[in-house]
Order: C-alpha cells, then structure tokens, then sequence
C-alpha cells in the first residue's frame, strides 16, 4: 500500500469522503446505515427499509420494514452485509441491495422492490455534501436516489401488500454510530411530480468534541 493510498483510507475510516468517491462500506466507519422509502400514491401505502451494518466485537446487520397505514413492522438481526467496492451492491445472508432494488428476509416475512426509474444527485449539488469532507465527524448523511418508480410485494404471516409505481427515495448514513437525537424527513408526492425534499439533523461532534 502507497503513502498516498494509507492515507486516503484513514481518511476514510475516519468518515470522509471526497466528492468523486463513492462511498463504500470497505473504508469501514463502525456503523453504515442504508434507508429507503416508498411511496404508492394510488393505494396509500407507505413502505420504510432500514439496514444498518455495525463493525468491531459485535459485527452484524440489523433490518426493518415499517408499513403505512397497517402499521406492520418487521424486524430482523443477521450476520454483518458487505457491499462491493466497485459499485453499490449490499449482500447477506438475508439482505440483496443495489442501485436497481433490494430484498430483505425476515423469520415471518420478506421486502422486494424493483427500481424501475432513479434520480440520482448530480455535481450542482456539491455544496450540498460539504460536511462530508471533514474527517471525524460523529455522523454523516447523504441522499443517493431522490425520485424515481418502483414496484415491490411486502409479505408477512398475516398480510401480503403490493407496491406499484411507487416514489422512491433512498440515502445513505456512515460514522461512528447512529447519534443519540436524530430527526429527519423526506416528501416527493407533490402533484408535479418533479419536486422532493429530503432534510436531516441531530446531535454533532467532531471526534468526541459537541459542536
């Protein structure tokens, strides 16, 4: 390994990233999160996927799917994913994530969806991810799909929900692990169909500083 390159994976492993790069779970932070959201306006349902991956002595994935309005949640704790450096693909024993969609399997049930269409971030939005090149910070946030469609089946021991058309947002969260106060919101439904907003924050610290 290359000066240059040690340095870049300190770098990393301290929660940086620079603009080009894309993030991946090999520059390991103790904690990646991975979250998305669809939305089916025809039917009123709302699905949330959450996967977090956690590094060091307890080194495991933990994943959900919460549902609207049912208000059903399924919960599952597997052995730790790992995506491919090259491009963003997530594989477990119970997870598949990629740009094009993902599974979960849970002991009672599953969550597949196929992303059909994506609005990725594009260099205009640069300003936007300035915090991610500083090192050390407790958490980071990033937005990675911001529109799109998607189709997907929710099934549990008792219900079976289908997913058509659906808006779809995805983003992604690094750092030393999920901060103590975190809030967060997201809406893409609005009747152009070419707006979203997606906003984040919560408790910060620069290593084990508060800011």
């Amino acid at each position: 390994m290359t000066g240059g390159s040690a340095l870049l994976e300190r770098y990393n492993a301290a929660g940086g990233v620079f603009p080009h790069e894309r993030r991946a779970s090999q520059r390991a932070t103790p904690f990646d999160g991975y979250f998305w959201r669809f939305v089916d306006r025809k039917s009123d349902r709302i699905a949330v996927c959450l996967c977090g991956v956690t590094r060091g002595s307890d080194e495991e994935t933990l994943t959900a799917t919460a549902l609207h309005p049912s208000g059903r949640m399924l919960v599952a704790r597997t052995r730790r994913a790992v995506e491919s450096k090259s491009q963003f693909h997530l594989s477990g024993t119970d997870v598949r994530a990629s740009d094009s969609g993902l599974r979960l399997n849970f002991f009672d049930g599953s969550a597949e969806f196929e992303i059909r269409k994506r609005t990725t971030l594009g260099s205009a939005t640069l300003p936007f991810l300035a915090g991610q090149l500083v090192p050390g910070l407790g958490h980071y946030w990033q937005p990675m799909i911001f529109g799109g469609t998607a189709r997907g089946i929710v099934t549990s021991a008792s219900s079976t929900e289908r997913f058509e058309d659906a808006d779809v947002y995805f983003e992604r969260t690094w750092g030393g692990g999920f901060p103590a106060r975190w809030w967060w919101g997201h809406a893409a439904s609005f009747e152009t169909g070419d707006v979203a907003v997606a906003f984040a924050g919560g408790s910060a610290r620069l290593a084990s500083t508060p800011i």
